[in-house]
């Protein structure tokens, strides 16, 4: 490595335009190249150690030119937006050993063709990508809005247009998160609108976990945020006797309730335990919530 206030270089034949960089869990420097690939190098290696490829299309069965967009999981895996819809990595580690090169194009079977794989949003242009505090992937495309795809990486969750939400347009230029609120900004070619998502990036343990609002009054009518969280935590929701009124999982680092029972309907006046905990039991951390109606 070069200590601080050093500059140093690296070279290669660059052909397009490069994009955005961004650094995997090895050290490695990703950007896309406009319309030739991927460019991989190691800023720390001492001679030549960098790679150009192209992703592969799985349906077409050809090469990807055109790349977008890149972003990484917290987990290691790298994901590119192209002109053909998105591509991951989920070695990245072996790139530079010429493995991997191809990637890998989510697919998944047709309701109509439940014999036929179809590439997931094969036919879109994905202009820009950003993963979520719950690993869930948000893609912009040239066209067709927004998608919110799980973290199952093929079940869609969410899908925004000028039709369905406040977006200026259905062409989205970028994708920024905030992992701490859960806020996701679209550029659109006429202009930036945020919408409040409801995952939040998670640590290794509980934080400081708090509700909101609290206390809940009769006039509001929407969801309740219990935020803090560890990540694939089991949220139970008891009233004070210990009955249960309500069951979920977070997403990232928090979990939300509609304040609705397990019968659908509005629960009544009253204090509510939250209890929060992960798989095997070992970390719990309770809170309440307080409901006025």
């Amino acid at each position: 490595m070069f200590g601080s206030g050093q500059w140093k270089t690296f070279s290669w034949r660059a052909t397009s335009a490069m994009g955005r960089f961004t650094e995997d869990n090895y050290g490695q420097i990703w950007t896309t190249q406009s319309n030739d690939g991927l460019l991989v190098f190691n800023k720390t290696a001492s001679e030549r150690g960098y790679i150009s490829f192209k992703p592969y299309n799985y349906v077409g069965n050809a090469l990807i030119d055109r790349t977008n967009r890149i972003a990484n999981t917290p987990d290691g895996v790298i994901w590119v937006a192209t002109a053909q819809g998105p591509v991951f990595y989920g070695n990245p580690s072996v790139i530079l050993n010429g493995e991997g090169t191809a990637g890998t194009h989510p697919h998944r079977t047709g309701s109509d063709e439940p014999s036929r794989l179809f590439a997931l949003l094969g036919s879109e242009n994905i202009l820009s990508v950003a993963i979520d505090g719950a690993y869930r992937k948000w893609f912009g495309t040239e066209t067709a809005g927004v998608f919110l795809i799980a973290e199952d990486n093929v079940s869609e969750v969410k899908h925004f247009t000028v039709d369905n939400s406040p977006l200026f347009s259905n062409k989205i230029h970028d994708i920024a998160i905030n992992d701490r609120t859960g806020e996701v900004f679209f550029a659109t070619e006429y202009g930036m609108v945020a919408y409040r998502s409801d995952a939040v990036s998670s640590g290794d343990d509980f934080g400081n976990v708090y509700t909101f609002p609290d206390p809940v009054r009769p006039e509001y009518q929407g969801e309740i945020t219990i935020t803090g969280l560890i990540k694939d935590a089991d949220v139970k929701i008891t009233d004070i006797a210990g009955n249960l009124v309500y069951q979920t999982r977070t997403l990232g680092g928090q979990a939300v309730w509609n304040g609705r029972n397990q019968q659908g309907r509005r629960v009544a006046s009253g204090v509510y335990l939250v209890f929060c905990t992960n798989d095997d039991g070992s970390k719990t951390n309770v809170t309440k919530i307080l409901f006025i109606r």
